[in-house]
């Protein structure tokens, strides 16, 4: 059934003659006819432009219309092609299946579409364009064409039609109504040049053909091809080694056949044969059925789309690539992607607010990551044994941190425009944190631990001048303290235990060494001298400016100097006051009897 649809009207259409719709492998697909005016053709008042005539269940627009007083004769395309008036105005571009791209393009539309393509892709910049320009470079990216079917559905496939290995002679068992043959661009040899110095050529059999002989076509630079094969394949699909020839045919045997099937054509004035294809169509009203009148046979095809004469096209066995490449690109992002199989595989992220470079190791699972915003940078790089160094920079501050997520433990550095801190953090087996940490800031320096070892030399200076300056703390507690300098405390100084000396405590005192107070501690005018230790040894001179109170013995191998107004004494009962030379006791003195006692 033929009808007219014009806004909310629908009305049949007869009285037609001369009807032709003409469908193009290219995808062009048109109807002409011309109607009589009668006064039972309802329809014929519809024929107006931009109307739409159906026929079995395909639109068409009218486009162009010559009319009279008696008929009108219309030429309408595929209502398909209004899609040239509507647009994606977004972008959804990047590496994506080919039913990404038809599913993203379709949308909103009124159109379905089907295909049996699985294949994934890279287009750049997909949108922000008419649809029919975007379906056109969609079957240039995938090197497909698409059919027209009824009740606005669409099909894409690698090849419409199908291939049947029908075989027709030149002049034999078809007869030609126009012929067309082109052999201006028919080239023979090719070379193609690979990665890593890779080389192949091709000479195709036409070349034995004395009336062509060697024709050499540019040479093809791939650097994405690593193995002989695939290259070859690959020239051997860019070659274009057949001659170009279109034959309009009549004969009833063809007219069953698809739009886009394969026949082979025997062209025996250049003794060649040809892989052709029907690339036209044209259907009419035979005995009020719609049917086809004749067809075009040949190997002219549009230049974008996949190579049918030798029936090849570019594979790359994916087992055999080395690396695979993608870029995915939406309106907020772009995705730039490089991977080598089994291995490594490195990625950018870009955003209008930030980029973000990763690059992730498989095998040795290390991953470093680098995200950079307007107000900062941040480092990350972890490997396989759980330790992670990250690194974050920002205007005001510099913080690193390197941790063992194992170990359950941590340093950092923290630097800003005041002050720097060195932190280490630990749990123990109990989840109990440790920290250690030094602060620095213009006037002051914070250590912070449980234990802190000083090793070497220490100078503690008041200022820069060099001048030594003063240590002022609490209580000092140690086991051992070897001093051979002078040494100032405000406090006290404890050996030992504090509830208990029953174990034998020491003060030694080497070369010379002097101890000073400053005045009387009874009067409370100084700190004095007293001591507690179960021995105290002095092995060089004793020079007291205050008092000296001395809990156990006394041992001196060097001068007892008391300068005037000071006062000394031995507390304990039975204490003795020692005097030696040269390490040798000479006499005692017992402070209970004062009896002096040679040795």
């Amino acid at each position: 059934m033929i009808y007219v649809k014009r806004g909310l009207e629908a009305e049949p259409l007869n009285h037609i003659q001369a009807l032709s719709i003409e469908k193009e492998v290219n995808g062009s697909f048109q109807l002409s006819l011309t109607s009589f005016n009668y006064a039972n053709n309802p329809a014929y008042p519809l024929l107006q432009e931009e109307s739409i005539v159906v026929v079995e269940e395909y639109e068409f627009r009218i486009k162009q219309i010559q009319e009279n007083q008696y008929s009108k004769s219309i030429t309408a395309i595929s209502t398909f092609f209004d899609l040239n008036d509507d647009r994606k105005d977004d972008v959804f571009a990047g590496t994506k299946s080919f039913v990404d791209f038809a599913t993203w393009l379709f949308n909103g539309t009124g159109w379905t579409f089907t295909t049996d393509i699985e294949e994934s892709r890279y287009i750049p910049d997909f949108g922000n364009a008419n649809i029919i320009a975007l379906i056109n470079t969609l079957c240039s990216t995938f090197e497909c064409e698409y059919e027209i079917l009824p009740n606005k559905r669409v099909h894409f496939a690698k090849q419409i039609g199908g291939n049947y290995d029908y075989q027709y002679r030149y002049k034999h068992n078809i007869k030609v109504l126009n012929k067309t043959v082109d052999t201006s661009n028919v080239k023979t040899y090719i070379e193609g040049y690979g990665a890593d110095g890779l080389y192949v050529t091709y000479t195709s059999q036409l070349a034995d053909n004395p009336l062509f002989g060697i024709r050499k076509a540019d040479p093809i630079y791939d650097d994405r091809f690593t193995h002989a094969d695939s290259l070859l394949e690959h020239i051997k699909s860019q070659l274009n080694d057949i001659p170009a020839v279109a034959l309009e045919l009549d004969v009833v045997e063809l007219t069953s056949r698809n739009l886009g099937e394969t026949i082979w054509l025997i062209y025996e004035p250049m003794d060649i044969e040809l892989s052709t294809r029907i690339m036209k169509q044209t259907l009419g009203l035979i005995n009020g059925q719609l049917a086809t009148t004749k067809v075009v046979v040949g190997n002219v095809l549009p230049k974008t789309a996949q190579d049918l004469l030798v029936q090849q096209k570019i594979e790359i066995n994916e087992n055999k690539k080395e690396f695979r490449s993608k870029i995915e690109q939406t309106n907020d992002r772009i995705t730039l992607e490089v991977e080598e199989l089994g291995g490594q595989i490195a990625q950018v992220n870009v955003k209008a607010d930030n980029i973000e470079l990763t690059i992730n190791n498989r095998i040795t699972q290390e991953v470093s990551a680098l995200n950079i915003r307007a107000n900062g940078i941040e480092a990350n790089v972890s490997n396989a044994q759980s330790q992670i160094a990250s690194l974050q920079i920002q205007a005001n501050s510099i913080q690193s941190q390197v941790t063992n997520l194992d170990k359950n433990v941590s340093t950092q550095i923290k630097q800003l425009e005041d002050e720097i801190e060195l932190k280490v953090d630990e749990s123990d087996y109990t989840g109990n944190k440790i920290i250690s940490k030094i602060n620095l800031t213009s006037t002051t320096a914070t250590i912070q631990a449980n234990k802190i070892n000083l090793v070497g030399a220490v100078t503690v200076l008041s200022d820069i001048t060099g001048n030594l300056g003063t240590i002022t703390a609490g209580n000092i507690y140690s086991a051992n303290i070897n001093i051979s300098e002078d040494v100032k405390i405000g406090n006290n100084l404890h050996l030992g235990s504090l509830s208990s000396f029953s174990t034998s405590k020491r003060i030694v005192f080497n070369n010379y060494a002097n101890i000073r107070g400053g005045g009387s501690a009874a009067n409370g005018d100084g700190w004095g001298i007293e001591i507690s230790a179960s021995i105290v040894e002095i092995a060089g001179e004793l020079i007291v400016d205050g008092d000296a109170t001395f809990e156990q013995d006394l041992e001196i191998d060097g001068d007892l100097i008391f300068n005037g107004g000071s006062q000394w004494k031995l507390n304990a009962s039975g204490s003795r006051l020692y005097f030696r030379k040269n390490g040798s006791n000479l006499f005692y003195i017992d402070t209970s009897t004062g009896e002096v006692v040679p040795q």
